[in-house]
């Protein structure tokens, strides 16, 4: 223990006790730390910049408006940051957010932290306390590769933010293959239902039925329960009508909102769903759309693709960040649903598995064998994309602003749907 981090130590003590408890149960030993002559460099990535610091700490501040009263850090790297915020005169509030203690524990050992610890603008803090992405913000990415597991939904949250640009341009207006879908889909959606008729016409529970892994679980629940007197009501996301035919379970409905979907209809039987509804974005294929048999009901995202057609056509809008799931969840709760159930919404690849079974995947061994993990209900980490990754956290958001309604997850195999509680059959 060097002098260097005693003295770090007393701040944090003294103002921040609880954070001290934690930091002594730091692991220190579970990260590779060689000393370099600028940074750390941490199981052969660099902390920080090694040739100048705080030219990098200046551009890493730039994401701050100059006008901001406040800022927040997710990540503490070596202390630069905060030290740059604290040139600031207008600046009242500088929250730090610890991602990883035993990282922490390296930084304080190294650097003396002691001018920003004690500053009374700062607030040392950790993503337990901190669960969300607060704006302005700044991200160091050393520290978002390192976040520990209690700090990996925050992590995914903060990357989500980053990412937002890119995400938000495939739901841009200015989308040429998306708006020449949409062009070729006019003559069949200008005329169809709009999703608003199926609003308020459900009351209790509703469930989800999605195509991953642990849908086979509750598909003799959701036969036996279609077979019933009182049968429950089922939501397909289109992915998943595959597997719940081969099964002869008819959903009452099924969404389809993405051009790159699966194909709606399983081959040779038409007419097997020709009393669900299909509730659609008009840049789904329109070999989709023609065949359906039953009632179509289009919807448009709230992103700004369907400008220009909303300006002739007006269509209800639902919620979309960027998967199905979350088209049929918002679709559920409009419906009327108090109670929802997800099925199949494993979010990753349970025990090494990408679908229910009797739907195609395009998955290879990488996917399975990803780096990148959630957590299960169990507390296992199972692989998955980025992408699965960031709709879990997405679908997470969406549930905290729904507290008028249960929401409940099919298994504890697939990840952990925070804001769900297990459903027992």
């Amino acid at each position: 223990m060097t002098d260097i981090l005693n003295e770090n130590l007393k701040v944090i003590g003294a103002r921040w006790p609880d954070v001290l408890a934690q930091i002594e149960r730091a692991d220190i030993s579970s990260l590779n730390v060689v000393l370099e002559n600028n940074t750390l460099l941490i199981n052969d990535i660099q902390l920080t910049s090694n040739y100048d610091r705080e030219a990098e700490a200046k551009i890493q501040v730039q994401r701050i408006p100059l006008t901001s009263p406040q800022a927040f850090v997710y990540g503490v790297g070596l202390g630069d940051v905060p030290l740059q915020l604290l040139k600031r005169d207008n600046l009242k509030s500088i929250v730090v957010c610890i991602l990883n203690f035993d990282l922490f524990l390296h930084s304080l050992n190294a650097v003396d932290h002691t001018l920003w610890l004690s500053n009374p603008k700062t607030n040392l803090t950790t993503s337990e306390q901190l669960k969300d992405v607060y704006k302005p913000f700044v991200a160091l990415p050393a520290d978002l590769n390192f976040a520990d597991d209690n700090s990996a939904k925050l992590r995914d949250r903060v990357v989500l933010e980053l990412d937002q640009s890119y995400i938000s341009r495939g739901h841009a207006g200015n989308n040429i293959n998306t708006s020449l879908n949409i062009a070729k889909n006019l003559a069949l959606f200008s005329g169809d239902k709009d999703v608003s008729e199926l609003f308020n016409t459900v009351t209790g529970t509703i469930f989800i039925a999605a195509a991953g892994p642990t849908l086979d679980e509750n598909i003799s629940y959701l036969f036996n329960s279609k077979k019933s007197s009182n049968p429950c009501f089922i939501i397909a996301l289109d992915a998943a009508l595959k597997p719940l035919a081969k099964n002869n379970i008819v959903p009452d409905v099924v969404v389809s909102v993405d051009e790159r979907s699966h194909q709606i209809l399983p081959k040779n039987i038409n007419d097997f769903f020709s009393k669900t509804s299909l509730v659609y974005f008009p840049i789904i294929s329109a070999n989709n759309i023609n065949s359906w048999r039953g009632p179509r009901y289009c919807s448009y995202s709230t992103g700004s693709v369907y400008k220009n057609a909303e300006k002739h056509f007006p269509k209800t809008k639902l919620e979309s960040f960027g998967s199905v799931i979350h088209v049929a969840t918002d679709l559920a709760i409009k419906m009327g649903a108090k109670e929802v159930i997800f099925l199949g919404a494993d979010f990753g690849f349970p025990d090494g598995e990408t679908y229910a079974k009797g739907q195609k995947h395009e998955f290879t061994s990488a996917y399975v064998n990803s780096k990148h993990w959630v957590l299960n209900g169990k507390g296992e980490k199972i692989p998955t994309m980025l992408n699965y990754r960031g709709y879990l956290r997405d679908l997470e958001r969406y549930i905290e602003n729904i507290p008028h309604v249960r929401f409940l997850n099919g298994s504890a195999r697939g990840a952990l749907i925070g804001g769900t509680e297990l459903f027992q059959k």
